[in-house]
């Protein structure tokens, strides 16, 4: 008798553990499984992003082609503005 009691109190000890274990596993499961979504979406929104940056970039670069002159009158003046500047400071 005593040693049926004993393994039966062992198979409750290990049910108890196995039990304590599948719900710690499901837990972290479940918070893995959440920040795995949260990253996923991180990456998505960069993906996003991304794309925007590129297209805000060729943008760019087509207004820079189209005031192409302007940007060189810009430079000159820039430059003699700085000539007269210096100039002065002298």
């Amino acid at each position: 008798m005593k040693i049926k009691g004993f393994i039966i109190c062992l198979l409750v000890v290990i049910f108890c553990f196995l039990c304590y274990f599948l719900l710690d596993m499901k837990g972290r499961n479940l918070s893995l499984n959440k920040k795995y979504v949260e990253l996923s979406e991180i990456v998505k929104q960069n993906e996003l992003d991304r794309d925007f940056y590129f297209e805000k970039q060729d943008e760019l670069d087509k207004l820079k082609e189209e005031n192409k002159d302007k940007i060189i009158k810009y430079e000159k003046v820039k430059k003699w503005n700085d000539e007269i500047a210096s100039y002065l400071e002298q």
